[in-house]
């Protein structure tokens, strides 16, 4: 039975998911702090959210939540996602307060 702590990041895993694939990206700022970065590694190179590279592994970086959701939400207009989550995840308790 998962705690407290694990079935409240689950929730938000899955509005994150759901804000995502419906496109409602201004809900995004009720789960992620503004200037949060994000580092994306495509190492196929083959993902149609990024440019071809034929030199390896393409990286996307944004230095906050307002440059992901321009990026993305421009990117997704022709797309239609659908995140898969299945079961509680898998997390380890560092201490009280965190969790990996």
């Amino acid at each position: 039975m998962a705690t407290p702590a694990e079935s409240r990041i689950q929730s938000q895993k899955l509005r994150y998911c759901r804000y995502v694939d419906t496109q409602q990206f201004p809900l995004l700022t009720s789960l992620i702090l503004p200037s949060c970065t994000f580092n994306f590694i495509d190492y196929f190179s083959s993902s149609p959210i990024v440019e071809p590279s034929a030199s390896g592994p393409v990286t996307l970086g944004f230095d906050s939540l307002a440059s992901w959701t321009s990026y993305f939400s421009e990117k997704f207009k022709a797309l239609q996602t659908m995140h898969l989550i299945s079961g509680a995840g898998e997390f380890t308790k560092i201490s009280e307060d965190e969790y990996e």
